[in-house]
Parts: structure tokens; sequence; C-alpha cells
């Protein structure tokens, strides 16, 4: 099999399951519960834009702490004031 596994990939399998199969039967509803699980876990995936921000902000404190370091103006204790989330 050379196509890569993807979660979509095994979203649109599962609904090809779910259209060959009848709605009263058990692999249906096997099927139905194992597509609920893969559009949630698809949804949980996604970063959210707070999240991008905080890291962002973070980097770029570090960034500057690193290049007023290497002026070698002073030493400094800068990193244990960088916020972990």
């Amino acid at each position: 099999m050379d196509t890569k596994w993807t979660l979509q990939n095994e979203i649109d399998r599962v609904l090809e399951v779910l259209k060959s199969s009848s709605p009263s039967s058990k692999e249906y509803r096997q099927a139905a519960e194992n597509l609920v699980t893969l559009i949630e876990t698809k949804e949980k995936s996604k970063v959210s834009a707070d999240t991008m921000v905080l890291a962002a902000t973070n980097i770029l404190g570090i960034l500057l702490v690193l290049n007023f370091e290497n002026l070698g103006v002073i030493t400094s204790k800068a990193f244990g004031l960088i916020r972990r989330s």
C-alpha cells in the first residue's frame, strides 16, 4: 500500500463502510462509533490561535534574552522569568 495514512483517509474509509452496511447491523453501529472517535480526534489535533501566539511570544522572548546576553553587557537569570504553560 503506497498511499500515505491520514486521519481523513480513515474517516473516508469508515464512511464507505457505513454506506455499504445496513443501519440496523452491528457493523454499522461499530463503524458509526469509530467515525465519532475519528472526528473528535481530528478536532482535538488542531492547534488554537492562542497557543500559537503564546509559543511565538515565548520564542521571541528567548531570542531577545539571547541577543542581550550575546552583547556581553550583563549575564542575567532572565530564563527563569520566562513563563511556562
